[in-house]
């Protein structure tokens, strides 16, 4: 996917995972102060499921908001053969999702109208 999303609840860096039933849902903040959402994120708990996450651990996000809206993205986690490994993207809300909800590219530049 060329774009990822993560929902302001902390759906921290979306991949692609393996679900059994329904796709899970997660409920967005409606009094979303960005502001607030800003700094660094510590994963307390992962997805079994994603290939990404075995072996893992001291997995953080940090969010950094720049003064043209958008918001710098840098992931990292420890990997026990190679150390600590690190991605970065960019974010900028949604707005056909509307607040709270982040649309985070990986790879180039968020689009605004896509979901987020």
């Amino acid at each position: 996917l060329r774009s990822s999303s993560a929902i302001a609840c902390l759906a921290v860096g979306a991949s692609a995972t393996i679900h059994y039933g329904k796709c899970p849902r997660y409920l967005r903040l409606y009094e979303f102060d960005i502001h607030r959402f800003m700094g660094t994120w510590y994963e307390i708990s992962k997805d079994k499921f994603n290939i990404d996450e075995i072996g893992a651990s001291c997995t953080t996000v940090n969010f950094t908001l720049q003064p043209n809206g958008y918001i710098t993205v840098y992931n990292r986690a420890l990997e026990p053969v190679r150390g600590y490994i690190k991605s970065a993207g960019k974010g900028i809300e949604s707005q056909v999702t509307a607040l709270g909800s982040l649309v985070i590219d990986y790879e180039g530049m968020p689009a605004v109208d896509q979901p987020g």
